[in-house]
């Protein structure tokens, strides 16, 4: 219960978002794109808000590269029976 409702609580994200055009003669035109549309919420942004809303969701996903095993790391743990 209380999962669903911090989840309803948080922002979204915009992590994922779709072009749009107001000309189709414009379509497929990254530098004369109008807005996105965020296709979790349904947002409107304009490239600038885009922009940051995608830096700010791709600095949540970033990872410790510390925490990372090599392939031969992997292989020997393997080897030793650690999988």
């Amino acid at each position: 219960m209380g999962t669903d409702q911090q989840t309803m609580d948080k922002p979204c994200p915009h992590g994922s978002t779709a072009p749009h055009w107001d000309n189709a003669q414009d379509f497929g035109k990254h530098d004369l794109i109008s807005y996105y549309i965020c296709e979790a919420c349904g947002a409107h942004l304009s490239p600038e808000e885009r922009e940051r809303a995608t830096a700010v969701a791709a600095e949540g996903v970033r990872i410790d590269d510390s925490l990372r095993k090599t392939t031969e790391e992997m292989l020997e743990g393997e080897k030793r029976g650690d999988v």
